[in-house]
């Protein structure tokens, strides 16, 4: 997903997860975490990846995430 504002992206990616199989399970931050991480990129200016969320596999060290 590619939003030019990435409050509202993060907000969407974390409605989508919401709404996701009950089947799958996945480790998010906490909500306001990600919306603090989130107006920190909206600061930062015009960056290549603004806007664009992700998901780090659980084989790949994220400092603070569950492995």
């Amino acid at each position: 997903m590619l939003d030019s504002d990435p409050r509202g992206a993060v907000r969407a990616s974390l409605e989508a997860a919401q709404r996701g199989d009950p089947a799958i399970w996945i480790s998010l931050v906490a909500p306001e975490q990600a919306l603090a991480r989130a107006d920190e990129v909206a600061a930062a200016g015009d960056l290549p990846l603004r806007g664009l969320t992700f998901a780090v596999k659980d084989n790949i060290d994220v400092a603070g995430m569950p492995t």
